[in-house]
This record gives C-alpha cells, structure tokens and sequence, in this order.
C-alpha cells in the first residue's frame, strides 16, 4: 500500500494521525545520515528520503483504513509526481521542519522591487526561509533562487547572494518594463530548460500581460506559477507570505491535470508569422476576406522562400473595431488579438513568439513589425543562433496596389537572422518611446 502523495494536502498524515514525523533529506544530508540512520528508519529513494516509522504503540488502523480509500479513489490518468507534492506535514506547523526541503522542479522566485522594495532592515536568511516554508504548504519544494528587478538595492549583492540566493538584475534603459522583462526571462528559461519542469514565483502588484504568460506556461507545461500580492509586512512570517500567494488559476494548491493534456514540441517543419497590423494593415472591405489575405501572405512569402511546413498567422492591432469582426471569427486562419499602444502589442507579440519557440523546435520565424526596440533584436537573433530561421520584413504599408498584389514585398525587404550569419540590422527611423503609439 502506498500513499498518494499528490493528495498529500487530505491526507491524514498531514493531520498528525499515526505519522509521528517524516523527514525529508537533501542529497547533501543523506551522505552523513544514511550510517546514523535508526532501525526504525527506512530510506525509500531520493525522491523521499528517510521516514521515520511510528512506535508499536502508536495505532495505524485509522492511517490505513483512511490510505486505502485514498487508493481507491486514484486515477491511472492523473499524472502524479512524488517529487512535487511531497509535503506531508502540518500546514499550520512550521516547528517540525529540523530543515528545509529541496526536493522536486526547480523553484524561480522573479521580484519586482518597484512594487515591494527590499525592506531596509531585511534579515534575509529569515526572508528566503519563509519563502521556503510558504511554498511548502502550497506543494512546492524544490530549490529556490530569487532574482530582483528594480532600483538597486542598498544592499551588497555578494550579501544578497550569500544569504537568501538573491540576484539583482539591473534596470535596463529602454521602454520595456520590469514586469515585461520578467515575463521574457521566465519564458526564455522554460523554453531553455523545455521538458523539464519549473515553479515560477512572482512578487508583484496585478500585472494583465504578465499573468497571461504565466497562465500559459501553467495550463499548457503544468508548471507551476504562483503571484505573491505585496503587502505591508511581506516577509514577516511564512503565514504573512502564504496568505498573499496564489496559484494564477486562483487556488491555493497545485491543480492535478492529466499528463496527456501537456503540450508536447512539434518537430515538423512549419512557420510562425507574427503581424503587427497596425504597422502594416490588412487590406479590408470588398474583395478581402481573412482567407484572401491568408492566401496572398502564404504566396507572397513561398515566391520568396520563407515558408516551409504549416503557415500560421499572429496578428495584433491595437483595438478592436468593427471592420477586424470576420477575423476575429473561429473558422479564421489568422489570429487577430487586440493588444493596445505599440509598446504593449511589442510586449504581446514578443511573448507569444517565445511561447511558440517552446512548442515549435524546427520552424521558420517571420516578424512583420516597424520600429522594434533593442530587446526584441536580441531576441530575434538569440533564436537565430538556437537554429530558428529568423526574418524580419518590412512590406509596403500600401493596402490599395496597383502593379502587383498585396502584399508587395521584395527580397530587400526582409532581413534575415540565422545560425553562422551576422546579421545587420535594419535601420530604424524612431526609437520608441514608453507610452508611444506609433
């Protein structure tokens, strides 16, 4: 018989019946423990650790009978990972830990320091230690690093590191913001470590673009993606933390899903072609359908060999208005989104091509966008050098043409970036400001 660890949270165990205690050992700990181990130990493997056996005279009927009906109730279509739920103490009772857990995905905690700043008086072994104990409870136990976005702050960073595994990342000039900039790093970090799994922590006020991300990443990766709500008085205790932390489907427990429904990489060929549409618009009205302007990309861009494999199509406007109405449509092959300014259709377009770059590992890339910022280049020409073929174009902005059909795009209008080549980038006749809609 065997418990099902990813019910731990109903489990009586986490109750206080039968279980005198279960101890889980850092691979550090089992070296100088596993000789010392009692008879009444038993070492079950790296993914527990030891557990300590409850004396005879302690009753188990309860445990047993309340275990067997756990087993019944399983399902064989439930992925269930031990290393992930394997916290089977007292939520409310943080004495017993004799240590932390480390067990299970890797923890990434992304702090915005405009919305909470580090406390002046801050003991920060105290702080990354109820972090710890907080995530506990909700199911998440693996190593914690702690990355912090703002202002500097007046603390030494080697202190900040030695202490609570704190890295600081500088401001960054430039219009992208801070919750922008978390959410491209944690999607460069899930496409890079992709199939592994990771928990994704945020300490941040609510931000729209940047929960979206992370829905994503928890519905369709089964990571798990947690915001932490800043408040007055954060870090003062494990409980204060608890409290403001939330998974992003608004639980407070990892939801159990079927390993089945997580997405797996498409290895065919195929084409991703994001399109700001407000830069260059699509043709409307009479004569121009969703699947006209489909079929005149989908030539345009065969004459010029930029596609293989399925073609899908992004694109992001900055409102909805009634002439978008047929593209927004289910049976349209072109996802049209509504996105706002140039800086949040920027922000949108860059994080679903890094979505994309997690399901889709061979494929061309095709943006179609004006004045991007520098961060976008360099994310273009980072998954140029991961073997992405990578382009760039610049079509004509006139939706009426008269010598050849829309769109009129010619080989000097697409800039390529892609493994061994040294790209140069076209010249941009604005920099973008924050705030600018252009």
């Amino acid at each position: 018989m065997s418990a099902d660890l990813s019910d731990a949270q109903d489990s009586p165990m986490i109750k206080g019946e039968g279980l005198s205690k279960v101890d889980y050992l850092s691979d550090d700990d089992y070296c100088s423990s596993s000789e010392d181990s009692s008879a009444d130990e038993e070492y079950l493997g790296d993914n527990v650790g030891f557990i300590k056996y409850p004396s005879e005279e302690e009753d188990l009927s309860k445990v047993e009978e309340d275990l067997s009906e756990d087993d019944e109730d399983s399902s064989s279509d439930v992925e269930e990972d031990p290393t992930q739920f394997a916290y089977l103490l007292a939520a409310e009772d943080y004495s017993m830990f004799e240590y932390l857990i480390y067990r299970g995905p890797h923890t990434c905690l992304f702090w915005n320091l405009e919305d909470y700043p580090i406390p002046e008086s801050a003991d920060f072994v105290s702080i990354h230690r109820n972090i710890k104990l907080a995530l506990h409870r909700m199911g998440v136990h693996g190593w914690l690093d702690i990355w912090v976005y703002g202002d500097k702050p007046n603390h030494d960073e080697s202190d900040l590191y030695d202490k609570a595994n704190i890295t600081y990342i500088p401001k960054r000039r430039g219009p992208v913001s801070i919750p922008g900039r978390i959410s491209v790093d944690i999607l460069e970090m899930s496409r890079n470590n992709y199939p592994d799994r990771t928990a994704y922590v945020v300490i941040a006020k609510q931000n729209p673009e940047l929960k979206r991300v992370l829905q994503c990443l928890q519905l369709r990766y089964h990571h798990a993606c947690i915001i932490v709500e800043p408040q007055d008085g954060l870090f003062q205790s494990a409980d204060s933390l608890y409290c403001r932390a939330l998974f992003v489907d608004g639980g407070k427990t990892m939801p159990r899903v079927s390993s089945l429904k997580r997405l797996k990489p498409v290895l065919e060929d195929s084409t991703g072609l994001f399109w700001d549409a407000k830069d260059f618009p699509f043709p409307v009205g009479v004569g121009w359908s969703p699947d006209t302007v489909y079929t005149n990309i989908m030539s345009c861009l065969t004459e010029i060999s930029c596609v293989m494999g399925d073609l899908s199509i992004s694109s992001y406007v900055d409102e909805k208005k009634d002439s978008w109405a047929d593209f927004l449509c289910p049976k349209s092959r072109i996802d049209l989104y509504p996105a706002g300014n140039k800086k949040g259709r920027l922000e949108r377009m860059l994080n679903d091509i890094l979505l994309w770059s997690i399901h889709y590992r061979r494929a061309n890339l095709i943006v179609v966008s004006d004045n991007l910022t520098s961060e976008f280049f360099d994310i273009l020409e980072h998954l140029g050098l991961k073997g992405y073929r990578v382009f760039l174009a610049t079509p004509s902005k006139d939706t009426k043409p008269k010598s050849r059909p829309w769109p009129q795009l010619q080989p000097d209008q697409v800039h390529f970036f892609g493994f061994g080549t040294k790209s140069k980038r076209p010249p941009q006749p604005k920099r973008l400001k924050t705030g600018d809609d252009v």
